[in-house]
């Protein structure tokens, strides 16, 4: 630490609740506690031990030890959070936001936190925003590795080294103790002040860093005012924890010109929500004043606008029509089944705007002031980018990531299920996010070259591949991969099955896996209920946010570049991690971004505007046949088909079940009926035979299948008009 003249508290909290697996927290602490007492500044620390800790007794420890150091030992649960105790000593989950306001109020004195617990680097980022050094774990971490760490980082600190060196200290132990875990923990510095990352001047002072929340203007028709009050509650946390600061015009005070006032705030706002509903579209006021000055004040850059969309209305012609909507996938807040979730996702998507916006302020004024920047990384991170690229090895639009591949949360639990001899691994999970990159990473770290296990990879796409599979058991030796299943046929899904049956039965030295969309699963277990027992299964659904923002944060590492608008990157990706490298690489581009640059440039392109020629100019060219075939395969009057594109533009997974659509939208069943009878994916495929490479249907799940995340992108930002006009179908009245 920096001050070695005093006594420096260390404040260990532990929890291992009923339920959860044993770990070895009591030998941690031991550990720890005899490498200080052994240290030459043993006098110097004083350790104190909380066991069996629930979430108000952390308030009270902090309290009564006042500790300059908190570690905790534990279990992490990734974005739900750590994993303390209730009152009967079962699982109580403390998410990262609860904790960061926490170490708000103690950030004066403490200077380094602990999060010994698998996943837990979610917490940790969150805490970082106050306190200048923590250390969260990006994955599970094993209590072998964990001991190793925390005597290294201690021994360190015993010896008067900084939390850096001690840092580096503990995942070498680590390394020496020949675990492969070393690159699990991550240190991570004070992100809401950046000055001390590249000057030694002095953090900003507390008042002025609450200074420095995010204005956040409401605009909304009084016909939505109870929607717009429910959404008030759910942003309360938000302001206590001085992010936002929100207004709309109920806060104007009796006897106050109310249009005067209504336009200071929409002029000084940093965040312009949109209440989204026929009411609000119908009103002048907002539509023809408050919506055209957000809009303005978007284009120009000085807010940023996000439309909410509480009740169904047509509105992707609207002049925000463009922007990406809340909740997920625009579904309207009124036909969620529970309205706290619809609202709970509506501000978890609005808190990672603002802080994000605060984050990205600060970096383009040390940028400005400085001409240089202190990414946003971990030490890891910052240590792995060291050489120069160019924009197409960072942001890749095709192909495996390599600079700015990020870990999926069960990424070690692959790994192992590809260490076990004989067992089969599924990973299913729709097209875009990722799934063949993480395989391909685990494969190079459980497979070294000096094991030289044989891996051959193969696909249904392609016809030469198809002999190799039917013919599989004759030649396979180490681990082969079949990728794109769903695109065989029943016979050879079924004889891959039976293989996979055979070789965990025997546990052969050898290794099938199996990769496909959603429900790939299902349909193993369809074919034959008893490999379930047989096979590990992975799920890889679309990625948070915060895992999108990671693989940006990387790729400007390694270009040397900063995105004004990464949230709204993220928040168009939906989800994509393919969608997300193709938008950053043509925002960079646009720029005239080729490689890594000499010093720091912010990269200011609109969004909206870069969408629109990446549709025009790219994805028109790939998909406007096949989707014009598919919009008019039904008759003149029927939009049965054009509904069907809108579904699968807002499925998260571009799964569509017909059978499930036609539950929830009864009024279409008749046309969903005629689709499935009349066989007219057989029809589009004829009439246009490149469509059958990205969509796809399933007959015995009945459902549409997306292969291209390209494709849901294109259909969600192509309006509900286009398509029509696309199809030559009768003018919408």
């Amino acid at each position: 630490m920096n001050d070695t003249s005093s006594v420096k508290r260390i404040l260990v909290l532990a929890a291992n609740p009923k339920g959860t697996s044993r770990l070895r927290l009591d030998e941690e602490v031991r550990d720890i506690e005899a490498g200080l007492q052994r240290s030459k500044n043993r006098d110097q620390f004083v350790l104190t031990q909380r066991w069996a800790v629930r979430p108000r007794d952390i308030q009270r420890a902090m309290l009564d030890v006042n500790p300059h150091i908190v570690h905790f030992s534990g279990h992490g649960a990734g974005d739900e959070g750590l994993v303390f105790e209730d009152d009967s000593g079962r699982p109580k989950l403390v998410e990262g936001q609860a904790l960061a306001g926490l170490f708000d109020l103690f950030s004066d004195r403490v200077e380094c936190v602990v999060l010994n617990g698998c996943y837990s680097e979610v917490q940790a980022r969150a805490i970082a925003q106050y306190i200048k050094s923590v250390i969260g774990m990006t994955q599970a971490i094993g209590d072998e590795a964990s001991i190793e760490f925390s005597v290294g980082f201690y021994d360190a600190l015993g010896a008067g080294r900084p939390v850096d060196f001690a840092y580096k200290l503990g995942c070498s132990a680590i390394a020496l103790a020949g675990i492969p875990k070393n690159l699990i923990p991550v240190l991570i510095k004070k992100t809401n002040s950046l000055k001390p990352f590249i000057s030694n001047t002095t953090p900003q002072p507390e008042q002025q860093r609450r200074n420095q929340k995010i204005e956040l203007f409401i605009s909304y028709s009084h016909e939505d005012e109870m929607l717009r009050d429910e959404l008030a509650k759910h942003l309360t946390l938000l302001e206590r924890q001085q992010v936002i600061s929100a207004w709309h015009d109920r806060d104007i005070s009796a006897g106050t010109e109310w249009a005067g006032q209504i336009s200071k705030h929409l002029e000084t706002a940093k965040v312009i929500l949109l209440l989204i509903s026929s009411d609000f579209l119908a009103s002048d006021y907002c539509y023809d004043i408050e919506l055209s000055r957000a809009m303005k004040r978007h284009e120009s850059g000085e807010a940023r606008v996000i439309p909410v969309i509480l009740r169904p209305v047509d509105w992707i012609n609207a002049p925000f029509g463009r922007l990406q909507a809340l909740p997920n996938n625009a579904q309207p807040i009124t036909s969620w089944g529970n309205l706290d979730l619809a609202f709970t996702n509506v501000v978890k998507g609005i808190r990672l705007v603002c802080e994000e916006l605060l984050r990205e302020e600060q970096v383009i004024e040390a940028i400005r002031e400085r001409g240089m920047v202190a990414p946003e990384l971990t030490v890891q991170d910052s240590e792995f980018i060291k050489e120069s690229f160019k924009i197409f090895q960072v942001f890749k639009t095709s192909g495996i990531p390599t600079v700015t591949f990020v870990e999926p949360q069960n990424f070690n639990l692959i790994k192992l299920a590809l260490m076990q001899p004989g067992v089969g691994v599924v990973i299913e999970g729709p097209s875009g996010i990722g799934k063949t990159t993480s395989l391909r990473k685990a494969l190079e770290e459980v497979n070294p070259e000096d094991r030289k296990l044989q891996v051959i990879t193969l696909s249904a796409r392609k016809p030469e591949d198809l002999s190799k599979i039917g013919t599989i058991q004759q030649w396979h030796n180490g681990i082969a991969i079949i990728d794109d299943f769903h695109r065989l046929e029943a016979s050879l899904q079924e004889k891959l099955v039976d293989y996979l049956k055979y070789l965990a039965d025997n546990e052969l030295p050898k290794k099938l896996v199996i990769v496909g969309i959603p429900s790939t699963g299902k349909r193993l277990v369809n074919l034959s209920f008893d490999v379930a027992t047989r096979v590990k299964f992975f799920k890889l659904g679309i990625v948070a946010d915060e895992i999108i923002l990671k693989m940006i944060r990387r790729g400007e590492a390694a270009l040397n570049i900063v995105f004004d608008r990464r949230t709204d990157i993220a928040r168009s990706a939906n989800g994509s991690l393919n969608i997300a490298q193709f938008l950053c690489y043509h925002l960079a581009a646009r720029e005239g971004i080729a490689e890594t640059l000499d010093s720091t440039e912010i990269i200011a392109g609109n969004l909206e505007i870069v969408i629109s020629e990446i549709m025009s100019n790219e994805l028109s060219l790939k998909f406007e046949d096949a989707v014009r075939c598919f919009a008019s395969l039904d008759d003149y009057n029927e939009r049965t088909c054009i509904e069907l594109l809108k579904e699968l533009a807002r499925s998260s997974e571009g799964f569509l079940s017909l059978k499930h659509l036609k539950d929830s939208r009864p009024e279409i069943n008749r046309g969903i009926n005629q689709f499935i009878a009349n066989n007219y994916i057989k029809i589009l495929h004829e009439r246009c035979p490149e469509s059958s490479k990205y969509l796809l249907y399933d007959k015995e799940l009945c459902a549409l299948i997306v292969d291209d995340p390209q494709l849901v992108f294109y259909l969600f930002n192509t309006s509900t008009a286009r398509l029509n006009t696309l199809a030559g179908k009768a003018p919408i009245n």
